[in-house]
């Protein structure tokens, strides 16, 4: 049988082992999930316009989730200290995006982040916790 490939990953050594991870490695893999469901979510509302996490670039954020979650589902150990640098960006940067989105109606301004953006906000966070609970993250 020929063994599938994506770029330089082989599909037979990724697998989703829910029995034997322990809580952290469990809140990545659930993070990744929540962050990539939120993009379809409105990330960007006003109301009678709503513009999706494709629309408004905010699928670019995902990178940021792509070492733990690959580390995770190939089963080996991941840099703590690279993957508390990219989960802190991401929530770093995800704020960043909530706190520029404003929209100004006559003389006031007003914050039109969507449910996907807030969504993505808390997954991020719930990700840092997940990489420094995990015991597949080392120094």
């Amino acid at each position: 049988m020929k063994r599938k490939k994506i770029g330089n990953i082989k599909m037979d050594n990724i697998k989703v082992d829910w029995q034997n991870w322990d809580n952290g490695t469990k809140m990545i893999f659930a993070a990744t999930c929540v962050a990539v469901f939120s993009i379809f979510l409105p990330w960007a509302d006003i109301g009678f316009v709503t513009a999706n996490g494709f629309r408004t670039y905010g699928f670019l954020l995902l990178g940021l989730y792509a070492y733990q979650f690959l580390q995770i589902l190939k089963n080996q150990y991941m840099n703590k200290k690279l993957a508390l640098g990219l989960s802190a960006a991401s929530v770093v940067l995800s704020l960043v995006w909530y706190f520029n989105n404003s929209a100004k109606f006559g003389k006031k301004v007003i914050n039109v982040s969507g449910v996907g953006l807030y969504l993505f906000i808390l997954a991020s966070i719930v990700l840092l916790a997940g990489v420094w609970m995990s015991s597949k993250s080392k120094d």
